[in-house]
């Protein structure tokens, strides 16, 4: 491929508003420089932060229920994660490793409203509407085609990172042309930088420019090649599940059901006085534990359970996820900047102070309101808060779309391009969203009194939409918008506030370190040796030193007593040890469910804790350069043991000269992200970290580091002479079995043989000597003396509670032992 230079403008000005500059690499257009994602190759899967999720701009495939280049059957711009109705892709998971995933369905849709402009009234109940929607034939009509880029690393002056030496954030585009005439350029964006909630959030900046070439019908055969754009809106539509389960197959194993499926609008004022201007969704009260619903003064005490996200696991984790817009603006990169680009109604596209989300529609789709074959319903909901009554009341049957008296004039029902504003000063704010009915259901979170929230099934999603907008020809507009999320709704707040900050202030977010690279290997006398690179600014005068945080399957924990409210803050810890109270969240003071609470596991995703603090006076005694790399220590606590599972990873910090205060909150220690734990890349390397069944789960050493797979403590291989001396035995972990053990993970079981020579045949008999499962084992690499058994027969039926016989047979001997299993 011949060399390029690629100058692609991001959503903000960096330095002196310069770009984002991708120089002499062949593979950054047309092409992920990333492992790609086989089953959605295109796709951005942003896994940078603890924010992970996947976007999937239509220009790039199309999601289980529509069908690429059938406009009959298309009407997202962009799908957010499960694509394929497996969660093959992460799918809003917080934090970051976590396997349950909070949405069924994520997507972003525009839709234009211009008299006459659908004929045919493709997926519309009136041809004056019409979605944008991408097929192939469009591409002859723009003379290119859709292409994309990354998601790639970028350092911390926001220039492309190849090698991942920083990795201070993750950077995707992809362009496309529509049939409305639009070419839609996608920018998304996260930062590392877990200080201050700046990993919390992702930003998706969508640029508009119409080239008037109209298509509605996506033949290649344009109607019109003028065409002006009058009343476009935009929306973000989420459907409210946070239960679905990703095991090891790497798809979703379970639905974890039970708790109170809401979502809402923020309207109250920050400490500014601009309201929140938030939709979020959270997991309430389960609606069966009240006496009269909703009415939260019925449920009985004990029974106040909110928060429990993955209901049946009995874990307290109350997760809460958002989304809103930033921003509106008249130019094709998004600068902060850059001139507002107005509603059609001349009213700024967001409202700012006191107004902030005034011009915003926000609501859910019941009563009939949600209809993705509808783009005429679509479009009135997204643009609701303008009507008299535009979802409102939550019911189809009552939408009233007169102007809204508040403020316009005049106009014409049904015809937003008739109605005329109020001169400017008696303007008052439009109400015909459900944002402004204040009418809630299952809310325990104090501070929340305005807005609304509701509970519901599958029978509506939440949106938050913006616009009209109009644009000639030519004209460019640039929508930035974003999904972030936290530790309850003080949490999701500080995340929200995060975003707004480093968008206004041009994304220049404080950068910790650059991350090294990491190397996890189990040593010959069964503890854990982590290897680390120097990082790239080691020798700033400021540069502190290595933090090494661990996580580890065992013991299991309270989630009231550690769990989530550790992960907004537990980086602060400048001490050794487990995480202090001091930075531990409280969880919601009103919780009282704590008879159905079970003990916790921690994961990929934590919780960590301070394992060593390593400064920079003190390095030369962790000095060792082998295998590339230059530090090594060894974690030969007690607690790591043969079997059990962990998790770590090296952050470096700086120390600053003086404090920094962002959003009211101070440090002077920066450091970098949770990006390699146990060897990471920090790019989605085609499935998740414990995804040990799916297709592309790694089989080699080097494969399973990028990925981040957990790490085992095993034994290495034993010689057929070491058996047959006694100098070594093979061994069963645990003996007996018993159901949760301590390095069960989960809803996996299994048992751990140890000290397997490097070739043997393991045959597992019942008592009455029935074969029960019959495994050769050959070891993958002289470190790996261990076999994992699931404890499944070899018919695939599960063992029974009993006594269990096991044979070791190897070259030149055999050695016979006992377990038992009891369930």
């Amino acid at each position: 491929m011949k060399r390029f230079l690629i100058l692609l403008f991001i959503l903000f000005p960096i330095i002196s508003f310069s770009q984002v500059k991708i120089d002499g690499l062949e593979l950054y257009k047309g092409a992920s420089p990333a492992v790609p994602n086989d089953i959605f190759p295109g796709s951005a899967v942003m896994i940078a932060g603890d924010l992970w999720d996947s976007f999937l701009p239509i220009g790039q495939g199309v999601y289980y229920s529509e069908r690429a280049n059938e406009p009959t059957q298309l009407w997202d711009l962009i799908r957010i994660g499960n694509f394929d109705r497996q969660w093959s892709t992460p799918t809003s998971q917080w934090p970051g490793g976590y396997p349950i995933s909070y949405f069924w369905a994520q997507d972003i849709i525009a839709v234009e409203y211009s008299p006459g402009i659908n004929p045919n009234k493709i997926r519309s109940s009136s041809e004056n509407y019409a979605f944008m929607i991408y097929t192939n034939k469009l591409d002859a009509l723009f003379g290119r085609s859709p292409y994309f880029i990354g998601p790639i690393w970028l350092k911390p002056d926001l220039t492309p990172d190849p090698n991942g030496d920083y990795r201070h954030a993750l950077y995707y585009e992809s362009g496309f042309p529509t049939n409305l005439g639009i070419w839609v350029t996608v920018r998304i964006l996260q930062f590392t930088q877990n200080w201050n909630n700046f990993n919390d959030f992702i930003v998706v900046g969508m640029t508009f420019k119409n080239y008037g070439i109209l298509d509605v019908n996506a033949d290649g055969t344009p109607e019109r090649t003028n065409n002006r754009i009058n009343a476009l809106v935009v929306g973000w539509f989420s459907e409210v599940m946070h239960s679905a389960e990703v095991g090891v197959t790497g798809r979703r194993t379970a639905n974890r059901f039970g708790s109170g499926r809401n979502s809402g609008y923020v309207a109250d004022a920050d400490e500014t006085g601009s309201p929140w201007a938030t939709l979020v969704s959270y997991a309430g009260v389960n609606p069966a534990n009240y006496a009269s619903y909703p009415d939260p003064n019925t449920v009985p005490q004990g029974k106040r359970d909110m928060g429990l996200n993955a209901y049946p696991l009995g874990w307290y984790t109350d997760v809460w996820f958002g989304r809103t817009f930033l921003a509106v603006k008249n130019d094709s990169i998004g600068l902060a900047s850059s001139p507002d680009k107005k509603t059609i109604f001349d009213s700024h596209p967001i409202g700012v102070g006191a107004e902030r989300g005034w011009y915003l529609s926000a609501g859910t789709g019941r009563g009939g309101l949600d209809a993705r074959g509808d783009a005429s319903l679509i479009h009135t909901i997204l643009m609701g808060t303008w009507y008299k009554d535009g979802g409102k009341s939550n019911n189809k049957a009552l939408l009233d779309l007169s102007p809204n008296p508040n403020y316009f004039q005049s106009g014409t029902a049904g015809d937003p391009l008739s109605f005329v504003p109020k001169p400017v000063g008696q303007r008052g704010k439009p109400d015909g969203d459900k944002k402004s009915t204040n009418s809630f259901e299952n809310v325990w979170e104090d501070g929340w009194t305005e807005g609304y929230s509701a509970q519901h099934n599958f029978d509506g999603d939440a949106f938050i939409g913006c616009g009209p907008f109009s644009l000639e020809v030519g004209e460019a507009i640039t929508i930035i918008s974003a999904e972030y999320a936290g530790f309850r709704l003080p949490g999701l707040l500080r995340s929200l506030q995060a975003v707004r900050w480093a968008y206004e202030n041009n994304f220049q977010v404080p950068a910790g370190p650059g991350a090294p690279d990491i190397r996890v290997d189990i040593t010959e006398d069964n503890k854990i040796l982590i290897r680390w690179k120097k990082s790239p600014d080691e020798d700033d005068p400021n540069f502190g030193g290595y933090k090494i945080y661990r996580a580890s399957a065992f013991p299991k924990f309270s989630s009231t007593e550690v769990g989530f409210r550790t992960l907004q803050r537990y980086t602060e810890q400048m001490e050794e040890g487990d995480i202090k109270d001091a930075f531990k969240d409280p969880i919601n003071p009103k919780f009282d469910a704590f008879g159905i609470l079970k003990e916790m596991q921690a994961g990929h995703w934590g919780p960590y804790k301070v394992r060593k603090i390593i400064p920079k006076s003190q390095l030369s005694q962790y000095a060792s350069p082998s295998g590339g790399y230059d530090y090594a220590f060894k974690d030969d606590a007690l607690d790591v043991l043969l079997g059990f599972s962990y998790w770590y990873y090296v952050s470096a910090y700086r120390n600053l000269p003086s404090p920094i205060t962002i959003n009211g909150r101070s440090t002077n220690v920066l450091e970098s992200g949770r990006v390699n734990v146990n060897g990471a890349s920090g790019l989605w390397e085609g499935t998740y970290p414990w995804a040990t069944q799916n297709s592309f789960y790694p089989t080699t050493a080097e494969g399973q580091k990028k990925i981040g797979a957990t790490v085992v403590v095993k034994s290495r291989t034993t010689t057929p002479e070491e058996l047959s001396s006694g100098a070594k035995k093979v061994g069963v972990r645990p003996n007996p079995y018993k159901k949760g053990a301590f390095h069960d993970i989960g809803t996996q079981h299994k048992l751990l043989f140890y000290n397997l020579p490097s070739k043997c045949t393991i045959t597992i008999l019942d008592v009455s000597g029935q074969i029960i499962d019959r495994i050769n084992f050959t070891a993958p690499n002289p470190n790996d003396g261990t076999y994992i058994w699931d404890m499944f027969s070899k018919d695939g039926i599960e063992v029974a509670n009993g006594l269990y016989i096991y044979v070791v047979e190897y070259e030149g001997g055999k050695q016979v032992g006992y377990f038992a299993i009891l369930r």
